[in-house]
């Protein structure tokens, strides 16, 4: 038994321990009635054996009305059914059940916990109700931010993942997977080492980088970013950005972020860039086979192309030109002639289908085309190739050609070809444009320098900026000092002004060129005469940038025109000072320019002659017969146009023009006019007062013909009444010697009456026919001395001669023909080879000689004869005419019979 003492002392802890108790139902009632979830206790028949507060606020209740209450009555029946299976199914179970509904859209979530006793069995359940609307609603938005994450990486090309350094385990996104060549669906990461697998995607050489980056990230927390060469597990070549940063907590690293982005678009966008740049760059020193060459390098560097090539096309002619080949290409074993200018398209191969269907061609299989031509002998195998035409303004240019990339060609290999031909194309076009240019500016600078005008480029402050050579001679100075000069100071002040005005119209942009005759002053302060061309060039904007003057000196010309001026002047003064009625006619007969006599003329006629024949009238107008004879008129029309057309060198004509009290002649005469095409010059003269004149000499004249051929004729008679006499005498002596005197000087004064005879029977006094003169005179010699045997023969037909050479040669002639009849042939007999006795008179003139000659086939002169010494008479005479009235030179030739032959100018004795 207990005592009191411990029986009060057990009842005090008893009572101690209820307190506790009461105080721990009460804490335990406070935290159940904290939470905002629903919190009961109930047996599995739904008896509520305890609740809290929310799950009251739940129901409508207060925690009291719900103990010992029991839970379905206080839900509907559907719901209620539904509770009773759960519950159910947890007692069957004994194991925690979850499961959610939704009721007036907000989602509860039910965790039934059985509570059993010691033999196991199921006697009540605790019940967690909890409101996770706002979650589910979370986890909704966290799914579908995570679809965005994932469609975000795709389209961006990157890739997110994250290292969990508790758990060693590496997460990816699906961008990720597929950066890396693989299917989220297909790979399992449990079993697959992911960072392994994307290390071995980085090129060997990078592997080493890579690694140390992540490890240094994930011990020491410090953050990477580096730009790498990637090779996807698909085999695409890629460049790749890979990024991480270290998440920590509490200072140490928990997790490693990073993202792998593709940015080999970028990539080959700088590379494109730089290559551009370096090729830009390097224009300038290399030749334009050396920069397409450049070009196909690059391409190959940047494809991963083992081979290319570089064609220029011409659309026109239908051509291809090879240009060159890469230079990875040149050391292949490859000769294929590479001399080839060019060939027409139809020759080339399926590489040509670029130009034929105007647009890129892959060729990712070459061996298996059905339609290829064909590899020439000695070309490097050909696996796959990518052709991409060069179009400028809708026409192809040129192809771009590569070969032999590992992998297949795509369009991102067309796109990189396409860009790098449009740079080549630009610069090789920019290259020849600066070629073209540097020719043009040559060409420019050694025109401006060696113009055989004057040259200068003034700014538009007209000062000058250049000048030639040229100019600086024809004004006096050197450059240096031209250049210190404005263009309106060396310009003449009476030009100054209007020199301004034109240049402000052209920086104004009123006028765009302009040429004008100036004055300039040289440095000595001459004045001298200058044709200028002055245009203004601008820049692309329009701006101006200088004058360019062209300058020709014209003062020679200006000096000629003044002389021509003045010489005008003169040929006018003279024409004006003349009688003679002048006019100029043009090819049509247009009258062009009179002179004041034909102005004179036609005003003294009443003015009616100006309107007819003034200047602008043709000068062919209708004749009028009361002016004159109108078959006078037409002749003249004639003549004037055959010296328009050149046909006469000239024509004349007089005419007459009688006026009603006058009787009138003029003489029209016709010249062309030098320098022109069917201009001729007609001139009318009065000759009126010389047709007078004329008539009056030719009245004279007959009258003195009259008396000469009277004179002649008494002559003749005079000469004959002497042979009379003296043939009278010879008869009355017995003397021999006389008797032959006597005779001989008879036929000497006979050969001179006979030269009177033929003139007082002659048409003309001044002249003879020799021809008949000698006829006559031989004839009557053969007759005085009975030679019927000896046959005379004269050869001078149609030759005239005037008194004074008609006299001696006749004289002359007697005393040679004389002596061949009296002693050239004796008994008849000519010299040993000849049949008969001849003896021949020829007298010849040429241009500028008279050659006369007798001759016979006689005997010839006594050897010891010298006949420039003989005192004959005869002799005398023959010697005395010739030399020295003729004044011409004797030849003697006794190699056939004697030939006499005298040589003579007669224009010492003659007159015109």
């Amino acid at each position: 038994m207990h005592s009191s003492d411990e029986l009060a002392r057990l009842n005090q802890q008893l009572l101690h321990q209820e307190a506790q108790l009461e105080q721990t139902q009460q804490n335990l009632f406070a935290v159940l009635n904290a939470s905002p979830e629903a919190i009961f206790l109930m047996r599995p028949d739904g008896t509520v054996i305890l609740a809290n507060q929310a799950l009251a606020d739940r129901l409508g209740r207060t925690p009291a009305q719900l103990q010992g209450a029991n839970l379905y009555t206080f839900l509907a029946p559907e719901v209620a059914a539904a509770r009773r299976q759960h519950v159910e199914h947890v007692v069957q179970a004994k194991k925690p059940h979850h499961f959610e509904d939704k009721r007036d859209e907000r989602i509860i979530q039910h965790s039934l916990y059985p509570v059993c006793d010691t033999t196991g069995e199921v006697t009540h359940l605790a019940v967690y109700a909890q409101d996770i609307t706002a979650r589910v609603q979370a986890e909704n938005a966290l799914l579908q931010s995570q679809g965005l994450l994932n469609a975000s990486q795709s389209l961006n090309r990157a890739g997110g993942w994250e290292w969990d350094v508790l758990t060693r385990t590496m997460t990816w996104t699906d961008a990720t997977y597929r950066l890396h060549g693989l299917s989220p669906e297909t790979v399992e990461p449990a079993r697959c080492d992911l960072v392994a697998f994307s290390l071995a995607c980085y090129a060997p050489e990078s592997r080493s980088t890579v690694a140390a980056a992540f490890h240094d990230c994930v011990e020491h927390g410090r953050p990477y970013d580096l730009r790498l060469p990637f090779t996807a597990a698909d085999g695409r070549q890629l460049w790749v950005r890979t990024m991480a940063q270290a998440i920590r907590e509490n200072g140490r690293v928990i997790k490693v972020i990073g993202n792998i982005v593709d940015i080999t678009s970028y990539q080959q966008m700088e590379d494109l860039l730089r290559a551009r740049l370096i090729l830009s760059e390097s224009a300038g020193d290399l030749s334009e086979q050396e920069l397409l060459q450049r070009v196909l390098d690059t391409a190959e560097t940047l494809s991963g192309s083992t081979m290319g090539f570089f064609v220029f096309y011409d659309a026109d002619d239908h051509t291809l030109s090879p240009q060159t080949w890469s230079s990875k290409t040149y050391p292949m074993p490859c000769s294929v002639d590479d001399q080839v200018i060019h060939y027409p398209l139809e020759a080339a191969g399926v590489w040509a289908d670029a130009i034929r269907l105007q647009r890129p061609i892959i060729h990712n299989n070459y061996p298996a085309l059905p339609n290829r031509k064909g590899l020439p002998p000695g070309h490097v195998p050909l696996l796959r190739e990518l052709v991409v035409p060069i179009v400028r303004s809708n026409r192809i240019v040129a192809i771009l050609a590569i070969g032999n990339k590992k992998q297949p060609y795509t369009q991102h290999d067309v796109n990189l070809v396409t860009t790098l031909g449009d740079i080549a194309w630009d610069i090789v076009m920019r290259k020849r444009d600066e070629t073209a240019l540097r020719e043009s500016e040559e060409r420019f600078r050694l025109t401006f320098d060696c113009a055989p005008v004057g040259a200068a480029m003034i700014g538009p402050d007209c000062r000058f900026i250049r000048a030639n050579a040229t100019l600086c001679r024809f004004l006096g100075y050197d450059e240096q000092d031209l250049l210190r000069l404005g263009f309106l100071d060396i310009t003449h002040p009476d030009d100054r002004e209007q020199e301004r005005k034109q240049l402000h119209s052209m920086l104004a942009g009123t006028l765009d060129r302009y040429e004008t005759e100036k004055r300039y002053l040289r440095q000595s302060g001459e004045a001298v005469w200058a044709r200028v061309a002055v245009a203004l060039s601008r820049d692309q904007q329009g701006c101006p940038r200088f004058f360019l003057p062209i300058i020709q000196d014209i003062s020679a010309r200006k000096q000629a025109e003044q002389r021509l001026h003045e010489q005008a002047d003169f040929t006018r003064r003279i024409l004006d000072s003349t009688d003679a009625h002048i006019a100029i006619l043009d090819e049509q007969g247009v009258i062009v320019d009179v002179n004041s006599a034909w102005i004179r003329f036609a005003r003294k006629n009443g003015g009616e002659g100006m309107k007819c024949l003034g200047v602008g009238a043709n000068y062919f107008c209708p004749w009028s017969a009361e002016h004159g004879d109108i078959t006078a008129a037409a002749e003249a029309f004639a003549g004037i146009r055959s010296v328009q057309q050149r046909a006469l060198p000239f024509f004349r004509i007089e005419y007459p023009c009688h006026a009603p009290d006058q009787i009138r002649w003029f003489s029209l005469h016709a010249l062309p006019l030098q320098g022109s095409s069917g201009h001729v010059l007609v001139s009318h003269t009065d000759i009126t007062p010389i047709k007078e004149t004329q008539s009056q000499l030719s009245a004279a004249l007959a009258e003195k013909e009259v008396l000469l051929r009277e004179v002649h004729h008494r002559v003749k008679n005079n000469l004959a009444a002497i042979i009379g006499l003296m043939d009278m005498q010879r008869r009355a002596i017995d003397d021999p010697h006389g008797k032959t005197i006597l005779v001989e000087l008879s036929s000497r004064i006979r050969s001179m009456s006979l030269v009177h005879e033929k003139l007082y029977r002659a048409k003309s006094l001044a002249r003879i026919d020799f021809s008949e003169y000698l006829r006559a005179l031989i004839s009557h010699l053969r007759t005085s001395y009975a030679a019927n045997k000896i046959i005379c023969r004269v050869e001078s037909e149609g030759l005239e001669l005037p008194l004074d050479l008609a006299v001696p040669c006749g004289m002359i002639i007697n005393e040679l023909v004389t002596n061949a009849l009296k002693y050239a042939f004796p008994d008849n007999r000519p010299c040993p080879g000849h049949d008969t006795c001849l003896i021949r008179v020829d007298l010849r003139r040429s241009d500028t000689l008279c050659t006369l000659t007798v001759a016979d086939n006689g005997i010839g002169l006594p050897a010891d004869l010298d006949w420039t010494r003989t005192r004959t008479l005869g002799m005398l005479l023959v010697r005395m005419l010739g030399q020295h009235q003729l004044g011409g030179q004797y030849l003697l030739d006794q190699s056939n019979g004697t030939s006499w032959t005298l040589t003579f100018a007669p224009e010492k004795r003659m007159t015109p």
